[in-house]
């Protein structure tokens, strides 16, 4: 069992935590008790290592608290792309010809998860998407439910429709899910 190291007396203990990822806004303390005999503090991951170079690049130009890319992060050729809407029928219609590009270039529906700050029956891309391409296997969540998962392609939908669809934090976890390619569907005000 992959945990059997974790029971021995002599067994290092390794918390990982990203406070920027906090996105139910509740208050953690770092359980310093369980790091007896041990560095007193944590030490900041300093590279990202799970998404593409590209991916890496806009997170770190975007954020001020994201990572910096890992020395050798691989590119996947694949700029993160930027879509702004001023009504659903735009976010529609850009949301279609993004998903046709992909699958012309060989993307499985499952390797795309679209991902809403809403819940996905509330979420005007996500149901476009699943009418649209109806069987389509899609991948669909809400940002928060999809926290500590990943996918090659990830559609941030909905973004800037209200306030928490403008959160920061929502904007970064979902971001970050993307491990070859990323678009975002942000809405601009008129």
């Amino acid at each position: 069992m992959a945990l059997h190291a974790v029971l021995k007396q002599e067994a290092q203990v390794i918390l990982f935590a990203d406070p920027s990822q906090n996105l139910y806004g509740r208050d953690f303390e770092i359980p310093s008790d369980v790091f007896d005999g041990m560095l007193p503090y944590p030490f900041q991951l300093m590279h990202n290592c799970r998404n593409s170079l590209e991916i890496a690049q806009w997170l770190n130009n975007r954020f001020d608290y994201a990572s910096v890319p890992a020395p050798n992060l691989h590119a996947a050729n694949e700029l993160v792309k930027e879509h702004v809407w001023k009504n659903i029928d735009e976010q529609t219609v850009q949301l279609a010809k993004a998903w046709e590009a992909l699958k012309e270039r060989g993307v499985k529906a499952e390797q795309l998860a679209i991902l809403s700050p809403y819940r996905p029956e509330n979420s005007g891309g996500i149901r476009t998407l699943e009418n649209a391409f109806e069987g389509e296997p899609f991948v669909t969540s809400t940002i928060n439910s999809y926290k500590g998962l990943q996918s090659p392609f990830v559609f941030l939908v909905d973004m800037n429709t209200g306030a928490f669809a403008s959160r920061e934090d929502l904007w970064y976890v979902g971001a970050t899910r993307a491990t070859v390619g990323l678009q975002t569907f942000a809405k601009i005000e008129t």
